[in-house]
């Protein structure tokens, strides 16, 4: 079975802990793509809602990750805690939790999710529980890079 790069792994990691922090500071989170290209140069791409709301950009998406040869790329987003589908905007399904997804994929296209509950304390300030891996459909959104396969055979 295939899996992310050790490279996607590490990058995984370094933003769940941004996020965390960020989250805790700003108390929400918006929509964002963080992508690498193949000279390892990273770029955010920062959209204005969650997932349900920028749907129609994918396509947009898929062309400039292309031109810029995006290697890997980390998602984050508000989503449901409560739906099956992790994808699901929490504005989408009536009195649901909401969470906050991260999601990594790289050229293998297997994805790394993971999401946490946005929890409220006593004084109503809102907090990340922990994260909680999660295994998304083969449906999802996510497929934004596609497995680059080289024609050459010339020992190269």
């Amino acid at each position: 079975m295939a899996s992310a790069s050790p490279e996607t792994v590490a990058m995984f990691s370094e933003v769940t802990d941004s996020v965390r922090r960020s989250f805790h500071k700003h108390g929400s989170m918006g929509c964002m793509f963080i992508c690498e290209t193949e000279d390892r140069e990273r770029i955010t791409f920062e959209a204005a809602g969650a997932l349900g709301e920028w749907a129609v950009a994918v396509k947009s998406l898929r062309k400039s990750f292309r031109r810029l040869k995006v290697a890997r790329y980390v998602c984050v987003t508000e989503c449901s805690a409560d739906a099956v589908d992790a994808a699901t905007h929490p504005s989408g399904i009536r009195n649901c939790g909401k969470g906050v997804m991260v999601l990594a994929v790289d050229s293998t296209s297997v994805p790394i999710c993971s999401r946490a509950e946005i929890k409220h304390d006593a004084d109503g300030k809102e907090t990340l529980g922990p994260w909680e891996s999660i295994e998304l459909s083969g449906r999802w959104r996510s497929r934004l890079i596609k497995v680059r396969r080289s024609g050459r055979n010339d020992g190269a």
